[in-house]
């Protein structure tokens, strides 16, 4: 049986245009193959919407207390024990924190 949305105001249409664009991170991977891979080997080149806290701005230039709260490898959002290797990699968290800033 094929359903359809009743769309009647121009906020519903809006809704419905958005989550049409949206593609599951998952898609094309069957359930235990993703969950197999966590934490998954970090591929640096591969890591985007990095968020951070801790930034401090009175701890100018070093920020060391400074460390990735959230970011997204290859599309797929990084689970806690990803998050935790990378920020590790001190040199990383710096570089990638000094091209947001500036």
């Amino acid at each position: 049986m094929l359903f359809t949305l009743k769309i009647e105001t121009m906020r519903d249409l809006f809704i419905e245009s958005f989550y049409q664009d949206m593609k599951d991170p998952y898609e094309g991977m069957n359930s235990d193959e993703w969950e197999e891979d966590y934490p998954r080997k970090l591929d640096l080149s591969k890591i985007d919407n990095i968020e951070f806290d801790d930034v401090d701005m009175g701890d100018y230039p070093d920020f060391c207390d400074t460390y990735i709260i959230s970011a997204d490898m290859k599309g797929i959002p990084m689970c806690e024990e990803e998050l935790e290797e990378l920020n590790k990699n001190h040199g990383f968290v710096y570089e990638k924190l000094i091209d947001k800033l500036f």
